[in-house]
């Protein structure tokens, strides 16, 4: 069992929410690690103030392109999901970041993550939230601004969390 995701934003002060139906999803799309492929999506929620709540997650699409070392996110379903949240919600909810699988135990961002992920930022102008999902373990991090330089972070536990091996199990 596991429960929702509640950790810090570092220096930039506010909470991370990753909501449980959201982990969920998560560990259920990457029991394709196994197949030896990396898999992936997007993350939706909202801001709140500094706080940011991700309540749910897109999984891989079909025209979305999966290998060893690389998920690119090519379908354009996932822009359709975040509008169509984007528009119910009366614009509250948002794509707020992206999520992957990485093959290995512990997984960490690799320089094509990084890059990638602090041009998502600079084009939105606000923080957003990055998830790696490993076979044990599972990478939660963030974007900020520091002193209009893009920085990545990686979210602390304010409460426990179960990892990613949890998750892919059954």
């Amino acid at each position: 069992m596991f429960s929702d995701f509640i950790g810090d934003f570092g220096p930039e002060g506010g909470y991370l929410l990753v909501r449980k139906p959201v982990l969920a999803q998560i560990g259920l799309q990457s029991r394709e690690i196994h197949s030896g492929n990396e898999t992936g999506g997007i993350l939706i929620g909202s801001y709140r103030g500094h706080h940011i709540d991700i309540t749910s997650s897109t999984v891989q699409q079909s025209k979305d392109v999966a290998s060893r070392f690389r998920f690119h996110r090519k379908d354009k379903n996932h822009h359709g999901i975040a509008m169509k949240a984007w528009e119910q919600s009366g614009g509250f909810q948002t794509y707020l970041g992206e999520w992957h699988s990485h093959p290995e135990a512990h997984p960490t961002p690799s320089g094509i993550d990084a890059s990638s992920w602090i041009r998502a930022t600079e084009a939105i102008g606000k923080k957003m939230v990055f998830i790696i999902v490993g076979r044990q373990s599972t990478w939660i991090g963030y974007t900020y601004f520091d002193r209009k330089k893009c920085m990545i972070g990686r979210s602390k536990p304010a409460k426990p969390f179960v990892a990613a091996d949890t998750l892919v199990q059954n």
